[in-house]
């Protein structure tokens, strides 16, 4: 069976994530741009602005990054995806303590990002959950591997929900199970489909 935790109460359940956990009650929405809380408004206009103009503001901070338009249609199956197979991990800010974090790669753009003093704009090939369980701060942010790779994200080391392998940055389905079962992460929202991959697996291990 794959199943994930939730963020907030940390039952496990059996995937995918529906959008919101009948033990706890959280709900994807404010991630994904509606019923947001003031905080999680602010942090969406940030990091939307391509929608709205072609350029990526830095407000505060070093830097930010922005979802493009067409992410922005499919955003709430996204952070479905993200809570049932996103790998977890913290982010250690410059200043204040570490968040919990949900990091998945999508292996597509997602966005780009900018830097102070930056000359050139980054592709975003991730999307990271800040704060997944929290109602109030809770947000998104599309990620560079720049970003991902500087030092400031203490990664669990995520076996693979399918076979146990080890898995690369941002994702927790292995290469080689993304190969043959499918690399479109839409299929993996589909209750049919994820219940077609245990019944193989299974009897791969009984042959």
């Amino acid at each position: 069976m794959i199943d994930f935790e939730c963020p907030r109460c940390s039952i496990r359940t059996p995937a995918p994530f529906t959008g919101i956990c009948g033990n706890c009650g959280l709900d994807a929405s404010g991630l994904a741009g509606t019923a947001m809380t003031t905080p999680q408004e602010t942090c969406w206009i940030k990091h939307t602005e391509l929608i709205r103009n072609e350029s990526i503001s830095i407000p505060y901070g070093l830097q930010n990054a922005s979802f493009y338009p067409h992410i922005v249609d499919d955003i709430y199956d996204r952070t479905r995806f993200i809570f049932t197979y996103g790998q977890s991990g913290f982010w250690t800010p410059t200043r204040g303590p570490k968040r919990p974090i949900l990091l998945s790669c999508f292996n597509e753009p997602v966005g780009e990002g900018t830097y102070v003093g930056g000359s050139s704009r980054e592709i975003c090939n991730s999307i990271i959950a800040m704060s997944p369980g929290g109602t109030m701060y809770g947000h998104l942010i599309p990620a560079t591997d720049s970003w991902i790779a500087g030092g400031k994200f203490a990664l669990t080391i995520a076996g693979c929900k399918v076979c146990g392998a080890i898995c690369s940055t941002g994702h927790t389905i292995c290469d080689k199970c993304r190969e043959e079962s499918g690399s479109n992460w839409r299929q993996w929202l589909d209750p049919s489909y994820i219940q077609s991959i245990c019944d193989s697996r299974q009897m791969k291990n009984q042959i």
